[in-house]
């Protein structure tokens, strides 16, 4: 599935990035809050992060937030690690 998101042309997934480029992207002004990507993980093979822009009301200031998204063997569901049902 990695290699067919590679050929697509999906614009919240941005291949192998790194975390902090990431963020890079997520800074844009015209990422508003719960702007998002996706993007291959860089400490897990076959796996995705799910990357996130968020405003934290309390300190008034963006927060960026990276969840693991997992798989199961034949690559035929996927779940955010630790998503609450």
């Amino acid at each position: 599935i990695l290699e067919s998101f590679y050929q697509s042309d999906f614009r919240w997934f941005f291949g192998g990035i790194n975390r902090l480029k990431a963020e890079d992207y997520l800074k844009f002004d015209a990422n508003v809050n719960g702007a998002y990507l996706i993007r291959a993980c860089e400490k897990k093979d076959s796996n995705y992060c799910l990357s996130l822009k968020s405003f934290k009301n309390d300190d008034h200031t963006w927060v960026y937030k990276h969840y693991l998204i997992l798989q199961n063997e034949r690559k035929t569901q996927f779940w955010i690690k630790g998503a609450k049902e």
